[in-house]
C-alpha cells in the first residue's frame, strides 16, 4: 500500500479511499472499474459522497477501503462482518475483555466466532527454544567468567603493583568485576542483533509462532538473565581469586 488512514482521518470519517491495486493479476475486477469509470481523476463517488484517492490496497480484493465513521449511520455490514486487525499476538484473556465489549456496544448483532486454537506443539517448540536460549545465556556468562579468570591470572603482575601502591581488595574485585562487564555486554547486545534480524527470519517460515515468543519483554527477560548471572558469578569468582592470594602471588 502506498499509504493508510491516519488517525485523525479515522476519528474524524474524512472521504478518503484506498482502491484495489490488481497491479498484474489478469482477475476481473467489475467493482473497482466501475467506481473509477463514475469518479473522476483522484477521485470516486460512494453513497453519494466523494471520497478522494490517497493511495491502494490489496487486502480485500475487488474492494474499496475507506474510514468507518465516513460511510452513512445506517450502512449494513455485508456477511464478511467487522474484520479487526493486530499488530501482534493476543492471549485468551485478552481476546474475552475485547469479546466482551463487541457484545456490550453491539448487543445481538454481535456474532463472535471462537478464537482459533494454538497449534500446542508449534508453541512448545518457541517455548522450549526460549529456554534453550536462557540456558545458552547461563553457559555463556560461565563461559566467558572462566575466560576472565584465566585473563586475570595472566595480569597477576599488575594486580600485585596496584596492591603494593595501596588498592583496596574490595575496590580491585569492583573494578575488574566492572571491566569485564563492560567488554561483555556490548557483545551481547550485538548478539541478539543479530538473531533478530538476521536468524530469526529464516525461522519464522517454519515456526510461525516466534513473534509471539520473542518480543521485547522476551530479550530484556534474557538480557536481565544475562547480566543477573554475570555479575553475581563474576563476583564471586573474581573476589575468591583476589582476596585469597597473598601479595607475593602477584609479584
Amino acid at each position: 500500500m502506498d499509504t493508510y488512514f491516519s488517525e485523525e482521518q479515522e476519528a474524524k470519517g474524512e472521504p478518503v479511499v484506498l482502491i484495489f491495486d490488481k497491479g498484474g493479476s489478469q482477475n476481473k475486477t467489475p467493482v473497482t472499474d466501475r467506481l473509477l469509470k463514475e469518479g473522476g481523476n483522484g477521485f470516486i463517488w460512494l453513497q453519494g459522497k466523494k471520497y478522494h484517492i490517497i493511495g491502494t490496497q490489496t487486502i480485500l480484493t475487488d474492494s474499496v477501503l475507506v474510514p468507518y465513521a465516513s460511510l452513512d449511520k445506517k450502512t449494513i455490514l455485508g456477511k464478511e462482518g467487522v474484520t479487526i486487525m493486530f499488530r501482534t499476538m493476543f492471549t485468551g484473556e485478552q481476546y474475552k475483555e475485547i469479546t466482551g465489549i463487541m457484545e456490550k456496544e453491539l448487543g445481538e448483532l454481535a456474532v463472535i466466532p471462537p478464537m482459533e486454537s494454538v497449534n500446542d506443539i508449534q508453541l512448545k517448540i518457541a517455548v522450549i527454544m526460549t529456554a534453550i536460549a536462557v540456558l545458552i545465556t547461563l553457559v555463556i556468562s560461565l563461559n566467558f567468567t572462566i575466560l576472565y579468570l584465566y585473563i586475570l591470572d595472566k595480569r597477576k603482575r599488575q594486580m600485585g603493583i596496584f596492591l603494593v601502591c595501596g588498592l583496596n581488595r574490595g575496590r580491585a574485585v569492583g573494578i575488574y568485576v566492572w571491566e569485564c562487564i563492560l567488554l561483555s555486554l556490548p557483545a551481547f547486545c550485538l548478539g541478539m542483533l543479530f538473531f533478530h534480524i538476521i536468524i530469526r527470519p529464516f525461522l519464522y517460515p517454519v515456526y510461525h509462532y516466534l513473534d509471539g515468543v520473542y518480543t521485547s519483554k522476551t530479550y530484556l527477560f534474557i538480557f536481565a538473565v544475562y547480566c543477573i548471572v554475570s555479575f553475581t558469578v563474576l563476583s564471586a569468582a573474581v573476589a575468591g581469586h583476589i582476596l585469597k592470594k597473598p601479595v607475593r602471588y602477584y609479584l
